[in-house]
């Protein structure tokens, strides 16, 4: 003897407008409420969303290269055009939250071309994402110290020229 599972056929008080169709998962007045509904992620969206992240991740690991060829030549503002603000050039990197790694690239150039605020911008949003990172902290500092080193610089053109001073 075989079983056949049991169908649904209509809910207590909920008529069906056609034997067709397909009974609801949730029947009327047990569940979830109709707005929760229409914002519940369905597993095709989940789906949907991993293959759109795995397609992010795959172009993210690609300008991450392009950034590094640009880098080796010292072609820093080329790579401020391509890639910064990444809110603006990149939304669905930011979304997903994957764009730490080119972020930090992108503050590096920044401060390279002396442009230390928004460089220093840069870094604190990847600090709030990874608090925790060496890297990160050290590469700030380092942006700090620049700064400061320029703006003695401006302020005294030959205390790092190499010529002697009169503390010396």
């Amino acid at each position: 003897m075989t079983s056949v599972p049991a169908k649904i056929i209509a809910y207590p008080g909920h008529t069906e407008s056609t034997s067709e169709s397909k009974p609801s998962l949730n029947p009327p007045g047990i569940g979830i409420s109709a707005p929760a509904q229409k914002e519940a992620i369905t597993l095709e969206e989940i789906a949907g969303n991993s293959d759109l992240q795995a397609q992010i991740e795959l172009r993210l690991k690609s300008m991450i290269s392009e950034l590094g060829l640009l880098k080796a030549e010292n072609r820093w503002q080329e790579i401020i055009d391509l890639f910064h603000p990444l809110e603006d050039k990149e939304p669905e990197i930011v979304k997903f939250c994957l764009g730490l790694d080119l972020r930090g690239e992108i503050a590096f150039c920044l401060s390279q071309i002396k442009r230390f605020d928004d460089a220093i911008r840069q870094y604190e949003i990847c600090l709030s994402q990874a608090p925790e990172s060496f890297r990160l902290h050290s590469a700030l500092g380092f942006t700090f110290y620049s700064c400061s080193a320029g703006s003695k610089k401006s302020r005294n053109p030959t205390a790092f020229a190499g010529k002697k001073g009169p503390h010396t």
